[in-house]
């Protein structure tokens, strides 16, 4: 099956006699998935990620994601795992 990408062998010379044209379209579609994006800092609040570990019965980690969202106002979240489907805020989006 053809990728209509370059096999490696053949990458440099394809670059070199097309550019980089292969990757413009999977490039842009990078910057529409990720230009509304914007890194935050985690939340530092002890008492609360330890309040909605022990609430909702989640790991550390996901009780600190769910704390900076929180903190941050993040009203969504996408996410594979399923103990978020627990919380009300933020909102679980199912991917």
């Amino acid at each position: 099956m053809n990728s209509g990408l370059p096999v490696q062998r053949n990458s440099k010379e394809h670059i070199l006699n097309k550019g980089y044209g292969f990757a413009d379209e999977f490039i842009r579609n990078l910057n529409d998935v990720f230009s509304g994006l914007a890194i935050v800092s985690n939340s530092s609040n002890l008492s609360a990620i330890t309040e909605i570990a022990r609430t909702y019965a989640l790991l550390p980690n996901d009780a600190l994601i769910v704390a900076t969202c929180r903190e941050h106002s993040i009203p969504k979240i996408a996410t594979f795992e399923r103990d978020f489907s627990k919380i009300k805020d933020p909102v679980r989006v199912k991917i």
